[in-house]
């Protein structure tokens, strides 16, 4: 049995449109490994502003590979905790996404962890800068 591995919305986008280090991280995992995202995290993957028809249909391909998480009532008042806790460091939606993680026990793999104060089991698997 792999890991169950839990990803952020950026580390979700990365890998829709390509983007180099997401890919060979996602290449170094084991192929037992499971993939597990956020319901918050779908929905703005599917926001992004830069889709294309063919970005849409990637994105419905490697969601359709990953167990997807709601966002349940406890999850949500867990989550307006860490806003409280941590104030303007804490988006709402990072809130939810770290909430569910927490909930479920995992370590989140985002590429930009100053946006979850409230987690310490957490790890950027990559670094990217992507271009404005």
């Amino acid at each position: 049995m792999g890991r169950s591995i839990f990803i952020d919305s950026n580390i979700l986008i990365d890998l829709q449109i390509g983007v180099p280090p997401a890919l060979a991280w996602l290449v170094k995992l084991d192929v037992k490994d499971r993939l597990h995202v956020s319901m918050v995290s779908v929905a703005e993957a599917y926001q992004w502003p830069r889709h294309t028809a063919e970005t849409l249909i990637k994105l419905d391909r490697i969601i359709s590979t990953m167990e997807i998480h709601s966002l349940t009532d406890e999850r949500a008042m867990k989550a307006a905790g860490f806003v409280r806790k941590h104030g303007k460091e804490a988006g709402l939606l990072d809130a939810f996404i770290a909430a569910t993680c927490a909930d479920l026990q995992m370590r989140l793999y985002t590429r930009n962890g100053r946006d979850f104060p409230m987690l310490t089991n957490k790890e950027e698997p990559y670094v990217w800068n992507p271009p404005k």
